[in-house]
């Protein structure tokens, strides 16, 4: 009998898992992916989980989602207005040439005009929408589509604030690359969601204070015709998951203890029984419900029936909150106790407090970054206004700062004060300040602490005839 012979394995069949695997494993080489192993699917892609996953581009929320998720979600509407409340909680101060009372009436100007409400706004809008624009009722003379002549302002009655989506979607550029503003929108076309008459007017960027949103790379401001990006789109999941968070944990605690019946030949009664089986049935059960709220207690029939009530776990749901929450606040650049209305301690402990110290100090950035500008601006078209307070003169020496953010309690403040009157008495004594000087300064400022002013005109020390430096600041 011949013996067999023995054949070896088809090239093919050996090979088969290196043939199958061979394309993940040239996809993860080909993206970059580091190590890859083929045998334990390391950066292999479609074995390897972590090789798997990949970033979404994000969405592109609407008009309409944003509005209804700032009227609809309380969180995601704190997100937006809780940097804006705070940037013009305090509001500012002014002080001009030594002259407290045109000062003030600059401050009645811009409540006449109600600055702090309309500026507010258009940073809600600009975070909620990527974009607003409040556009100035100045007076020079010249239409809406030319650039404004500061030398002609006959007043500053008012501003509008406006969204990003009542503009059209085409401005007109500033094409010359040799030009400071090169790339920047020269003239807005309104499309206003009240009535048509406003209806493709053109608007100089001179007469208007616009917030352009949160800053993305060029190619997204582009396509958002240089608008920016509502703050919701990245805080999006964020805010999502801190939402499911705790809409599970209500979910819970309604099914915390859920009451479990036995009836011997339940299955049996149910489906032999008919209509009067289950009529019967219901009755039984509202009886054990009536009993157990009458007497508090529930009789049942010792061999057929049982009744306990079975409760769900709630162990370290608390940390999955706290961690949810923890999230948001750290992606929203919030202390704990701003964000989530509850005292610092309950969690950060201690570290409450500094929290809230980096804060003011992110909002005092945001302040010089994304409102000093606007004011100054106002500030100086009042000034200028030949029907303002000063008739069109522009004082010398000018100047707005933002009242301090941290406030002192009276304890404080009076320990403020009198470590100042101590300090100015010595000045006085040596005469390094004149009690006019100290007067001025401490009397004419709302800032306890605020820097002593010397009047160097007065002591001859400056040119009767300074050359004039229009916003000269102090």
């Amino acid at each position: 009998m011949a013996k067999a012979r023995k054949t070896a394995p088809r090239i093919d069949t050996a090979l088969s898992p290196l043939v199958s695997v061979l394309p993940k494993v040239l996809d993860a080489a080909a993206h970059g992916d580091g190590w890859v192993n083929m045998y334990t699917g390391l950066n292999v892609r479609g074995l390897d989980k972590r090789a798997s996953t990949d970033f979404e581009p994000a969405r592109r929320w609407t008009r309409i989602e944003l509005e209804e998720r700032y009227k609809g979600d309380a969180m995601a509407a704190k997100v937006v207005d809780v940097l804006p409340e705070d940037m013009c909680r305090e509001w500012i101060d002014i002080t001009i040439d030594g002259d407290p009372q045109t000062a003030q009436l600059v401050q009645q100007q811009l409540r006449k005009m109600k600055a702090l409400e309309n500026l507010e706004w258009a940073l809600k809008m600009s975070r909620l929408h990527g974009g607003s624009a409040a556009i100035l009722g100045i007076d020079d003379g010249r239409p809406l589509n030319t650039p404004l002549r500061e030398d002609s302002i006959k007043r500053l009655s008012f501003i509008n604030v406006l969204d990003r989506w009542q503009f059209f979607t085409q401005p007109v550029w500033y094409r010359d690359p040799t030009e400071p503003k090169y790339g920047q929108v020269e003239l807005y076309r309104l499309l206003p969601i009240f009535g048509v008459e406003a209806l493709m007017h053109e608007i100089h960027e001179t007469r208007m204070i616009v917030f352009q949103g949160l800053r993305m790379p060029d190619r997204i401001m582009l396509e958002n015709w240089m608008w920016g990006d509502s703050v919701l789109t990245r805080l999006d999941n964020a805010i999502r998951n801190y939402q499911t968070v705790h809409d599970s944990a209500a979910t819970i605690v309604q099914d915390f203890a859920v009451a479990v019946y036995k009836l011997k030949n339940l299955a049996d009664a149910m489906a032999n029984g008919g209509q009067d089986g289950d009529q019967k049935l219901i009755a039984r059960f509202r009886a054990i419900q009536i009993g157990l709220s009458m007497v508090r207690g529930i009789v049942l029939d010792a061999e057929a029936e049982d009744y306990h009530r079975q409760t769900t776990t709630v162990t370290g749901l608390d940390k999955l909150i706290s961690a949810a929450e923890r999230r948001l606040a750290a992606e929203t650049s919030m202390p704990h106790d701003r964000l989530l209305a509850e005292s610092p301690g309950a969690s950060l402990g201690e570290g409450g407090a500094a929290q809230d110290r980096q804060w003011y100090d992110h909002v005092k950035a945001a302040q010089e970054r994304l409102l000093r500008e606007p004011i100054e601006r106002l500030v100086r078209y009042i000034l200028l206004s030949k029907e303002g307070p000063t008739r069109g003169k522009l004082p010398k020496k000018w100047s707005v700062e933002f009242r301090p953010l941290w406030q002192l309690d009276e304890v404080g403040q009076a320990d403020v004060y009198l470590k100042q009157a101590q300090g100015d008495q010595i000045y006085a004594n040596l005469g390094a300040a004149t009690p006019d000087e100290i007067a001025t300064s401490r009397f004419g400022s709302q800032q306890p602490g605020a820097q002593l002013q010397l009047d160097m005109q007065a002591r001859g020390l400056l040119s009767d005839n300074p050359p004039e430096v229009e916003g000269q600041w102090a």
